[in-house]
């Protein structure tokens, strides 16, 4: 659930794209390794989640150097666009979650 809030909050600061990039990256990083102890503790994280996540995070270092490249060719506006696509899609997920739980 951090996400949309921290995704909203440095996207409203309006920070050049490599700025954005590496400040939601170290972000992340550092929510993900205060969440490890209290998901090992809870049981979410086993040892097969591990590993996809281990895989999913392969997967995305191999993509990184295409996303890379099409940033560059990407006006700051059409990254802003994308930004709030994101949000928004991740907002609606929220809400058909909520519907469906409820």
């Amino acid at each position: 659930m951090s996400a949309p809030a921290s995704v909203t909050f440095l996207n409203a600061m309006q920070l050049k794209r490599s700025v954005f990039i590496g400040s939601i990256s170290v972000f992340f990083v550092a929510i993900t390794i205060v969440q490890i102890p209290a998901l090992l503790n809870a049981g979410i994280l086993t040892l097969e989640r591990f590993l996809f996540s281990i895989l999913a995070l392969v997967v995305i270092l191999a993509a990184m150097p295409l996303g890379a490249r099409l940033g560059n060719r990407l006006p700051h506006r059409w990254f802003d666009n994308l930004v709030m696509l994101l949000l928004a899609s991740i907002a609606g997920k929220i809400f058909i979650d909520t519907l469906m739980a409820g």
